[in-house]
């Protein structure tokens, strides 16, 4: 593994963050290469902005790295790496146009990642868009 995709979770363990940029997809890595989990968005186009949907989030094949921190900096790697704003669905319990929907874990951390500013607010949210693309 690269030590350029190192990354020292909470409890001060190693784990390695890859981009994927053909595929669109972040994953994370234990010491041996096994995998954490991974994340996996959809290129979006509206002819003026691009930006990355959330599609899928898995984190739970290793259970013992939950809460350690991954999550967050996997958005953080893959829109700096992508140079992309990140949006997500919101909690409606349907399934989005996209194949994605919300589910467990996955409204809070959503939510907490809005906070941050890693996933842009909802369209519910009524924020002003800036142009730039920040938050």
């Amino acid at each position: 593994m690269d030590p350029a995709d190192e990354f020292t979770t909470k409890t001060g363990a190693t784990v390695y963050i890859v981009v994927d940029e053909d595929q669109a997809t972040i994953g994370a890595y234990d010491q041996n290469g096994d995998p954490i989990g991974e994340f996996e968005f959809a290129p979006q186009d509206d002819g003026q902005n691009e930006w990355h949907h959330l599609t899928s989030m898995f984190l739970e094949e290793q259970p013992q790295y939950q809460g350690q921190g991954i999550g967050e900096e996997m958005l953080r790697r893959f829109r700096d790496e992508m140079g992309t704003v990140i949006t997500a669905d919101e909690n409606t319990g349907q399934k989005s146009n996209l194949g994605s929907h919300l589910t467990g874990t996955g409204v809070g951390f959503v939510a907490r990642m809005r906070e941050k500013k890693l996933i842009a607010p909802a369209e519910s949210d009524h924020v002003d868009r800036p142009d730039d693309g920040e938050w």
